[in-house]
């Protein structure tokens, strides 16, 4: 049976997927949830008298990084903790996998992000609260879009909404844990661009809640005010004195303003200046080729092209952002028009995750992808060049 010469750029993918999770089991070896056990060793701690956010009585190169609030809120479930947070995690997996449905270009992104480098599997694998809390906001994007493209079916395009109060809430929940997921409330704003009924509604909707949330973050961090400074003091060990800041584009310029002490924040600046421009160049494009327009159904994946711009915005990208990061921008690549140049370039834009796969011939242990950052940036950056040539056309009617 003779192959189609378009599926040889997805085979070869897929390919050097399976290959990457085969390998990615080894990280089992020292065992799995080592986040899961800073969580339960720090409540421990805290609820026999101690302090959870001392290097000293925690041990280990991880920190107890979460506002004081959250450490209370831990504290309450006692030695009910562990098996609370399992139980958790299980169920953001589920409901994530549900969701997806029977899509196959959404398993197939989720297929090729979590096999990528073996962050998926890293990222479940950590126990760490982030990706779950990725898996859940996802998955309620993911649901919208189901929605949106059965009202398609029904030539109901006008129905389309992005007011969603429950992925609202839950940013705003979810921020309490981890404050940079503020971020993603944009999601909704912006894809009420053109949609007079619902700009004001989502408007008021967010800044409603941003209010509840800044206010309880404010009295909590002056109520545990003796925690809070050992909060700040342990967050600043760990990412500055640690440098434990993963993958942002910070990264970039941190070791050459380190050596300029006080001017370091000059690296962030640029972080969040690269972000910000990356993002307002696809807003641009969208409304002005008509990718957001109200009754075309190439709107209804532009959520997850943000999400991914989004977490962008995070400085200190780990893994377990990455993963939900390469999934959503996989989701928004698929659902766009494939040509040959733009399958063959995917397929160069994955290839290069085998630069990072030790022990094979592929694997770069000096140059530029020696340094794992340069790797996922230039996957990242090939597929999200692919993206921005076709929204510089008119969106297809």
């Amino acid at each position: 049976m003779q192959i189609q010469k378009s599926l040889i750029p997805w085979i070869l993918t897929i390919s050097i997927a399976i290959i990457w999770l085969i390998v990615s089991f080894q990280h089992f070896e020292s065992g799995i949830f080592w986040d899961l056990g800073v969580y339960t060793k720090a409540i421990n701690i805290f609820n026999n008298g101690g302090d959870p956010y001392s290097p000293n009585q925690l041990g280990g190169y991880l920190s107890f990084v979460y506002h004081p609030l959250i450490l209370h809120g831990m504290a309450l479930f006692g030695s009910w903790l562990l098996p609370v947070l399992i139980t958790f995690y299980f169920a953001s997996m589920v409901y994530f996998l549900f969701s997806l449905r029977n899509n196959s270009n959404l398993w197939l992104s989720l297929f090729l992000a979590f096999a990528y480098c073996g962050i998926g599997l890293i990222s479940l694998a950590s126990g760490n609260l982030t990706v779950f809390l990725h898996l859940i906001l996802l998955a309620i994007l993911v649901k919208s879009l189901s929605q949106n493209l059965d009202q398609n079916k029904n030539q109901n395009l006008s129905s389309f909404t992005y007011t969603n109060t429950t992925f609202v809430i839950l940013v705003i929940a979810f921020s309490s844990i981890k404050p940079y997921f503020l971020v993603y409330l944009a999601i909704p704003l912006i894809m009420q661009w053109g949609k007079n009924e619902g700009v004001a509604k989502t408007i008021r909707l967010v800044l409603t809640w941003v209010s509840i949330f800044f206010a309880l973050m404010i009295s909590s961090s002056l109520f545990y005010s003796t925690e809070f400074s050992a909060f700040i003091a342990t967050l600043q060990n760990q990412t500055l004195g640690k440098r434990d800041l993963g993958y942002g584009f910070v990264m970039f310029f941190y070791d050459y303003y380190l050596s300029a002490g006080p001017l370091i924040y000059r690296a962030f600046v640029l972080h969040f200046a690269i972000a910000v421009l990356l993002l307002l160049i696809v807003i641009y494009l969208a409304i002005k080729n008509k990718w957001l327009s109200v009754n075309k159904l190439n709107s209804a994946y532009f959520p997850f092209l943000l999400y991914f711009l989004l977490t962008l915005f995070n400085p200190r990208l780990k893994v377990y952002d990455l993963f939900p990061a390469f999934f959503a921008l996989y989701v928004y690549f698929f659902s766009l028009k494939s040509t040959t140049v733009s399958r063959l370039l995917f397929l160069v834009a994955y290839a290069l995750s085998l630069t990072q796969l030790t022990g094979s011939v592929f694997f770069a242990s000096q140059g530029i992808f020696a340094n794992p950052i340069n790797a996922y940036y230039w996957s990242m950056g090939i597929i999200f060049l692919i993206i921005i040539v076709t929204l510089a056309k008119p969106a297809p009617n």
